[in-house]
């Protein structure tokens, strides 16, 4: 075989292997996406994906992205139209009454409460009520009120006429009557008279029938009191008080 034989040879061989070479890149690529995933395997790719990605892109509004009226499908409700309802306010009886007490058969109970300007209770003044109550055949209770009754304000509320206040605290399902009082007291002295003290009582007093829902009675009191000390004096007052209290109680019962 001549040198250029050999030659040519060399040159159809090489051109075979690049035909071939090209006819399976050819035949590589027009193979389905899947028959060549499954020949040449790729390795899985891991994508970082914020959740604000898959959020809907809002319309640009001045930069914010809060969602809009028109995004969320909601009418736009300006906040100071928003009405919140407050939940009631649960009355708590135990801490304003004895719950403790109920009615017994026919008897009439009536609850006292009386406050002095500056002080918790006026000295004597509900036990004289009492006295009375009880010559009327009417229980007197002096403890049905706890003290909160009157310092949150209840007291007043219900001795001005508000009705609620028996209503929330179910007072005429314990007692049938309340008497409600608010007084004060000045003092001067006469130095003439040795420093002789005078107490001048002052009393508005209102009976009120927490069952029907009535005043049973309405009235003012002045009266003076005279002794060496505050409280003699202002115990003076409160037995000169005494029977325009029992002329009270009487007629409002």
């Amino acid at each position: 075989m001549s040198e250029n034989d050999s030659l040519s040879k060399k040159w159809y061989y090489r051109f075979g292997v690049v035909v071939a070479l090209l006819s399976s890149l050819t035949l590589l690529f027009t193979l389905r996406k899947d028959i060549r995933e499954a020949i040449f395997p790729q390795e899985p790719t891991t994508s970082v994906r914020s959740d604000s990605a898959n959020l809907p892109r809002q319309p640009d509004s001045g930069g914010s992205n809060l969602p809009t009226a028109r995004t969320t499908g909601l009418s736009a409700t300006p906040a100071s139209e928003i009405s919140v309802e407050a939940p009631p306010v649960k009355a708590h009886p135990e801490r304003y009454i004895n719950t403790a007490m109920s009615k017994r058969g026919s008897i009439k109970r009536a609850a006292i409460l009386l406050e002095l300007e500056g002080r918790e209770s006026i000295p004597n003044v509900e036990s004289e009520i009492s006295a009375i109550l009880t010559k009327q055949g009417v229980e007197a209770v002096q403890s049905f009120f706890k003290p909160a009754f009157a310092q949150d304000g209840k007291a007043k509320r219900l001795f001005s006429g508000d009705w609620t206040v028996s209503d929330q605290l179910q007072l005429a399902g314990h007692v049938d009557y309340a008497l409600i009082g608010f007084g004060k007291v000045s003092y001067s002295s006469n130095q003439e008279l040795g420093g002789l003290m005078t107490a001048n009582l002052e009393l508005a007093l209102k009976c009120l029938d927490l069952v029907s829902e009535s005043v049973c009675g309405n009235r003012s009191f002045a009266m003076p009191g005279a002794g060496y000390t505050g409280n003699a004096a202002l115990q003076n007052a409160v037995e000169h008080l005494q029977p325009e209290l029992e002329s009270f109680v009487r007629k409002a019962f």
